[in-house]
């Protein structure tokens, strides 16, 4: 489901909320404005010159990830490579720490 909203601005300029990463990833390549995405969203873009980095110094408050299971002995192979791929991630985010 997308959703969009607009909205005028302090100098009455648009701004536009949506809901879709992916609609917002085509519109920053559009050159339809900034987007506030992760970075792992968006660093072939800007290593190959289809974005630039113009929010650096903004950043996200850190969240804690849980991965909850029901019973360990009842995990499916897909459970368990997501969770693989979950802490592979974690551990070579620069910066982060892994209490894996």
């Amino acid at each position: 489901m997308r959703q969009v909203e607009r909205w005028a601005g302090d100098q009455g300029a648009l701004a536009l909320s949506i809901a879709s990463g992916e609609v917002l990833h085509d519109q920053a390549l559009k050159g339809c404005g900034l987007v506030f995405k992760a970075l792992q969203d968006v660093e072939d873009d800007l290593r190959v010159g289809r974005l630039i980095e113009r929010l650096a110094p903004c950043h996200c408050d850190e969240i804690e990830l849980y991965a909850v299971l029901a019973n360990r002995r009842h995990e499916s192979p897909r459970v368990r490579v997501l969770l693989d791929f979950f802490l592979d991630f974690v551990q070579e985010t620069p910066g982060e720490k892994s209490s894996a």
